[in-house]
C-alpha cells in the first residue's frame, strides 16, 4: 500500500471516534491517512448507549445510511432500591435532534460499519496492523513515526495534523507531553455481555442493593449487558466468566444465560486540561475518560470530531490561520466536563454500600420523586447537561439561540420526499430560513444532495421552509427561532446566529468578523449572504453551492488550547 506523503491529515485510531472523524474529514473534502494498529474490529462490545446528538454525528458520517447498523431505541431508565422497586424513573428527555433521546447498540456493529464506510471512501488511505510511535514537528508539518506490528518495521510520513484518537492508553499524548487530570475509581466492575433472559424488564436498571449495586439493560438482536461492583477480593482469581455465572444465576431465574463474555473495569474519570500540543490534537478517550453511568463517554468523543473535523477543513483545505483551532478546547471541554461530573455523581449515588447510608439515599430518592415540580423537571430533561457551545464563534448571549444544536425535524420536499433537515443542509455553512419569502425577494433549491465543499458564512446553502419554501417541517422551526425567522448554521449543527431574513447578510459578515476572515476577503452583503447578489442554492441535480471564490471560515484566537 502506498502511503501519501505528504498525508493532510493523520488520524490515529479507528475505533468509533476515528473513523467518524476520517469520515467527516473526507465529507469536507479532506484527504485523510487513517492508521490502526489492530487488523479487525474489537469483537465484544464496550459502549452501548447513544444519545440523539450522537446519532447525528454518526448520521453527519454516513453510518446511519442504508443499511445503517442496529438499533435499540431506549425507554425510562429505572434506578430501583435493594427489592427491585422503583424510587426514581427517568423517562427519555425531549429531543429535537431527529433521533431518539437513548439507543442502545452493539459496538462491533457500529465499527464494522464506519469500516465500510472507510473502505469505499476515495479520500481516505487506511493503514492496517500500524501504530503512530511518535510525532515531531518540524518546519510547519509533523513528521509521523509509524511502526509495521507484523515486523517491527518502522516509516515516516509527513503531515499537516495529527489527530489523536488512539484511547484511554493513548501513546501520542503520552509523546506530546500531555497528561490527564482526575482520578480513578476504587471500584471495580464485572461486566458481562449475554443473551436477554425471557421475561427481562426492557428498562435500563440501576440496582442500588448495598449488599452488590448491579445494572443491566437489553441491545438489540436480543443481547443483554449485565455490570455487578465487585468486592476487594472478586475477580483477582479464577475466571471471570464462572464468576458472572455465579452473579447471573442468583439474579436471573432459571439459573442465568451463557455469558459470552466477561472482563473485569475500573473506572476512570480524567481529562486532559490542553487537547493541542503542535500539531497533534487529541479526541475522544485520548482526551477524556468518563465513568459509564451516564451513557456519554463515546458520545463525547464523536461530539469532539464534529466540532474538530469543520475547524481542520477551514485550515488545510483553505489556508485559514490556525488560531480557529484554540475554540475546540474552548467549546468542547465545559460540556465533557459536566457530562464527566454527571456520570460521577450517578455512580456515586449507585455505588453506596452502607446500609443506613442506603437507606437514606432511597428515602431521598422516592420522596422527591413524589415531588410534582421535580417530576416536571425531569420531564423535561433537566438532569441532562446542557448542548450549548459558547465563545466568539457563536453571535452571543443576547441571541437566545445562538450556540445551540439547530432542531432536526423531517422535512417535506416538492417531490414529496420525507428526508431529514442534515440532508438538505450539507457538510458546511447553511441558512434556514422558515418566512415565506426568501432573503431579498429570492427563492433557493435544496432538493437534491449537497457538494462535499463545504461553503462559507459568506455563501453558505440556503434551505428555505413553509408552504412556498423548497421544503416543509410543519413549522417546527418557525416555532423554535421566533421571534427571529432564519438562522445561520455552522458544519456542525450549532447555530452561530439568528436573525430575520432582510438581517442575513449583515450576520453573515458577523460570522465572518468572529471567524478572522481578513477584511479584504469578507462579501459584500447580497442576497442573502453571497456577494453576487443570488441566494446560494442546491440543484436538484445535486449540485452544491456556486462556488464563488469564497472559502470556508477562519479562526480567531480564543483563549484555550
Amino acid at each position: 500500500m502506498r502511503v501519501p506523503d505528504p498525508a493532510p491529515v493523520v488520524v490515529a485510531g479507528l475505533g468509533p471516534v476515528g473513523a467518524t472523524l476520517a469520515l467527516l474529514l473526507a465529507r469536507q473534502g479532506v484527504p485523510v491517512l487513517a492508521v490502526e494498529r489492530e487488523h479487525e474490529v474489537f469483537p465484544h462490545p464496550r459502549a452501548v448507549a447513544l444519545d440523539d446528538g450522537a446519532l447525528r454525528v454518526l448520521q453527519a458520517a454516513g453510518a446511519l445510511d442504508p443499511p445503517g447498523f442496529p438499533l435499540h431505541a431506549g425507554g425510562p431508565v429505572r434506578i430501583a432500591g435493594p427489592t427491585g422497586r422503583t424510587l426514581v424513573e427517568l423517562p427519555p428527555p425531549p429531543a429535537d435532534g431527529g433521533h431518539p433521546a437513548l439507543s442502545f447498540f452493539r459496538q462491533p456493529e457500529l465499527e464494522g460499519r464506519l469500516r465500510a464506510l472507510l473502505d469505499a471512501e476515495p479520500l481516505v488511505e487506511v493503514l492496517l496492523r500500524h501504530e503512530v510511535v511518535g510525532v515531531r514537528d518540524e518546519d510547519g508539518h509533523a513528521v509521523v513515526r509509524l511502526v509495521r506490528r507484523s515486523d517491527d518495521r518502522t516509516s515516516s510520513v509527513r503531515s499537516s495534523w495529527v489527530l489523536a484518537c488512539d484511547g484511554g492508553r493513548s501513546g501520542i499524548r503520552r509523546d506530546r507531553g500531555l497528561r490527564l487530570v482526575g482520578r480513578t475509581s476504587g471500584h471495580r466492575w464485572l461486566v458481562v455481555d449475554g443473551t436477554t433472559p425471557p421475561g427481562t424488564d426492557p428498562a435500563f436498571t440501576f440496582v442500588c442493593d448495598p449488599r452488590r449495586p448491579w445494572v443491566h439493560g437489553p441491545l438489540p438482536g436480543g443481547r443483554h449487558r449485565w455490570e455487578f461492583l465487585l468486592t476487594a477480593e472478586e475477580g483477582r482469581d479464577g475466571s471471570p466468566e464462572d464468576l458472572a455465572s455465579r452473579l447471573l444465576g442468583e439474579r436471573v431465574p432459571g439459573g442465568g444465560p451463557a455469558v459470552a463474555r466477561a472482563s473485569v473495569y475500573v473506572f476512570h474519570a480524567r481529562i486532559a486540561p490542553r487537547l493541542r500540543a503542535g500539531r497533534v490534537l487529541l479526541a475522544g478517550d485520548a482526551a477524556h475518560l468518563a465513568p459509564p453511568f451516564a451513557g456519554q463517554g463515546l458520545g463525547a468523543g464523536l461530539r469532539d470530531v464534529h466540532n474538530l473535523a469543520w475547524k481542520i477543513a477551514a485550515v488545510e483545505q483553505d489556508g485559514r490561520p490556525e488560531r480557529l483551532l484554540r475554540s475546540y478546547a474552548r467549546e468542547r471541554l465545559p460540556h465533557v466536563l459536566t457530562t464527566t461530573a454527571l456520570a460521577v455523581g450517578l455512580g456515586a449515588l449507585v455505588q453506596v454500600r452502607r446500609g443506613r447510608a442506603a437507606r437514606v439515599r432511597d428515602a431521598v430518592l422516592t420522596r422527591l420523586a413524589g415531588s410534582a415540580r421535580v417530576q416536571a423537571w425531569i420531564r423535561a430533561g433537566g438532569w441532562r447537561p446542557p448542548g450549548r457551545v459558547g465563545g466568539t464563534l457563536v453571535a452571543g448571549r443576547a441571541d437566545h439561540r445562538a450556540g445551540l444544536p439547530l432542531p432536526q425535524p423531517d422535512v417535506v420536499t416538492p417531490d414529496g420526499r420525507t428526508v431529514p433537515l442534515d440532508a438538505l443542509l450539507g457538510a458546511g455553512w447553511a441558512v434556514v430560513i422558515v418566512d415565506d419569502v426568501g432573503a431579498a425577494g429570492t427563492t433557493s433549491s435544496a432538493t437534491g444532495p449537497v457538494s462535499r465543499r463545504p461553503a462559507s458564512p459568506a455563501a453558505p446553502v440556503v434551505v428555505q421552509l413553509g408552504p412556498s419554501g423548497t421544503a416543509d417541517d410543519d413549522g417546527v422551526l418557525r416555532a423554535w427561532l421566533a421571534p427571529a425567522s432564519a438562522a445561520l448554521v455552522r458544519p456542525d449543527r450549532v447555530v452561530f446566529g439568528t436573525t430575520d431574513a432582510a438581517g442575513l447578510p449583515d450576520l453573515c459578515l458577523r460570522a465572518d468578523r468572529a471567524l478572522g476572515v481578513p477584511r479584504d476577503r469578507r462579501r459584500t452583503p447580497g442576497a442573502p449572504c453571497s456577494g453576487r447578489g443570488a441566494a446560494a442554492s442546491v440543484g436538484a441535480a445535486g449540485t452544491g453551492p456556486p462556488d464563488s471564490g469564497t472559502t470556508p471560515p477562519t479562526g480567531e484566537p480564543t483563549p484555550g488550547t
